[in-house]
């Protein structure tokens, strides 16, 4: 069977990229089936499992949304999130504590700002100055 070239990539670097059979990729209609010189085409992608198949042996990886073009020799797919099927568990956990860890330093960042408000303040009145009121 013919192959043509697979690649995933996040923010982070490139998750997979390799000769592949056939992929199979989450779309709002169900899978959808890509095998090479296939007509290009540009996909709004679910969460879900991307399948691809080399040489008999399927593999999987999971997305979280994202897009795919697609043209006669490769599938390229750009999402937030992508991991293997078996480090999936992990990624996720990863995943989550890197977002409460944000959801802290931007809750930390807050305080700051609206501390140098006060400060603005107190500043101005030494001077004698009206405050200014920061949104």
């Amino acid at each position: 069977m013919k192959t043509f070239t697979f690649a995933a990539q996040t923010p982070e670097g490139v998750v997979k990229n390799e000769e592949v059979e056939y992929v199979v990729l989450p779309t709002e209609e169900g899978g959808y089936g890509v095998l090479k010189n296939h007509a290009p085409v540009l996909l709004c992608l679910n969460s879900g499992f991307i399948e691809l198949t080399q040489n008999g042996i399927k593999d999987r990886l999971f997305i979280m949304g994202g897009v795919a073009d697609v043209t006669k020799d490769k599938v390229t797919v750009l999402a937030d999130f992508i991991a293997e099927e078996d480090a999936l568990q992990d990624a996720l956990k990863e995943r989550e504590a890197y977002f409460d860890a944000e959801k802290e330093r931007r809750k930390e960042a807050y305080h700051a700002y609206k501390q140098s408000g006060v400060e603005l303040n107190k500043a101005l009145r030494k001077m004698g100055k009206r405050p200014q009121t920061l949104n």
